[in-house]
């Protein structure tokens, strides 16, 4: 009886079967292979974004300016010290620094970019999630964390670049008022820091500047060259975006580096140290230069003193290297010779090479790289040849016109 029952039952649901074969088809597609085809559309669109991103990075720019860019006649006031101070803490030109402020913000503390999920603040346009770190729990979709010591511990870019603490957990938009800061900073102090911490908000325009120096400088060093730190500082897939956003940021700092343009040599080729008046002291094999010590520059090249542009003074090759802390750097002359520099590592910055080359071809007037001149640089005797009556040294105006472009 039953082995009658379980035939009969088989003999049913084969029917069943029969009949129902493609609403069971259906069911097991939706359980079973929809879901895997699902995953492995967004794999491939996670790896596609990934090479989208990757291939959207442009090639080295130059150096060269364009002939129809003007002056950029000088950082804002109110963010000249912070671009100095950000440019020389992170290895930044401060032209490059000063550009992607423009470009991102124009200059405004207070921009606010809410679309598309977007929530970008500040000078430097920083997301909250870049700001605080992506792990960090204490961010929220539209407000970064404001702890410092925080921010670091979950690998954000933020950082309190003016020594001001507020209590755990203070808002980001109380740095749009200063005197509320000092308050709360004598507060803590008075109290002796307890239960405060750096306060570090993408509001405040120093630590805004200081985090960007700080978030370009990484992506310089993971992706080789400055066009491409900027192309995942932008961080989009589409790469015409990408490329727009490069070209219009290298047209910016071209007009920042005209504020002490390049000076053409009345015998042909360039003074490699722009608009800039320096001093010049003799000293064992050559001669020492400094930015002069009584600021014997106009305001506008005074500024730019801690990123000087140097420029390639003929074509040929240029070389940097760097031992230990000590960088030298060769230049061609217009003569067949070269020029070397020498001075601390950190008081130069590449820009015609990536960041890890050490030799390559310039053409006169390019922009080989910065140079923090309000430290002293030994320069060889060679530089003698740019001056066809003789070199004496002592401060020394560039020998030679400047070059204006644009309009």
């Amino acid at each position: 009886m039953e082995a009658l029952v379980v035939k009969l039952g088989l003999r049913i649901g084969l029917r069943m079967a029969q009949k129902r074969w493609p609403l069971l088809l259906v069911f097991v597609f939706f359980l079973f292979v929809a879901p895997f085809l699902g995953g492995l559309l967004l794999f491939l669109a996670i790896i596609g974004g990934a090479n989208a991103l990757n291939t959207a990075v442009p090639e080295t720019w130059n150096g060269q300016i364009p002939k129809d860019v003007s002056p950029a006649n000088g950082i804002p006031q109110a963010f000249v010290a912070y671009v100095q101070q950000a440019s020389e803490t992170y290895q930044v030109p401060m032209q490059y620094l000063a550009a992607t402020a423009l470009h991102e913000s124009a200059w405004e503390p207070n921009a606010y970019a809410d679309y598309a999920g977007s929530h970008a603040m500040g000078l430097m346009q920083f997301e909250p999630e870049t700001w605080s770190g992506w792990a960090d729990p204490y961010t929220r979709v539209d407000e970064p964390d404001t702890d410092a010591l925080r921010i670091s511990q979950y690998g954000g870019y933020g950082v309190d670049a003016d020594g001001i603490w507020a209590p755990i957990g203070t808002p980001s938009r109380v740095a749009l008022t200063p005197a509320e800061l000092a308050q709360l900073n004598v507060a803590c102090q008075a109290n002796q820091n307890q239960g405060c911490a750096p306060y570090a908000s993408p509001w405040d325009p120093d630590d805004a500047l200081n985090a960007g120096a700080k978030y370009l400088h990484t992506l310089y060093l993971m992706y080789g060259n400055w066009p491409n730190a900027s192309a995942h500082y932008y961080g989009s897939s589409d790469k015409a975006a990408v490329q727009d956003y490069i070209n219009a940021l290298m047209r910016m700092t071209a007009a920042y580096i005209l504020d002490t343009p390049p000076v053409a040599l009345p015998d042909g080729g360039y003074w490699p140290f722009g608009d800039a008046k320096l001093t010049f002291t003799i000293s064992s094999g050559g001669w020492t230069m400094q930015a002069t010590s009584n600021d014997d520059n106009t305001p506008l090249v005074s500024e730019f003193l801690p990123s000087l542009p140097i420029i390639a003074p003929a074509s040929g090759t240029v070389t940097w290297t760097t031992n230990g802390n000590q960088t030298t750097i060769t230049l061609p002359l217009p003569n067949g010779s070269t020029l070397a520099l020498q001075f601390a590592s950190r008081q130069g910055m590449k820009w015609a090479l990536a960041q890890n080359q050490t030799k390559g071809t310039v053409a006169a007037g390019d922009i080989v790289g910065f140079l923090n001149v309000t430290q002293p640089v030994r320069v060889s005797n060679t530089i003698s040849t740019l001056f066809p009556s003789g070199f004496s040294g002592g401060i020394v105006a560039p020998p030679g016109q400047p070059v204006h472009t644009g309009g």
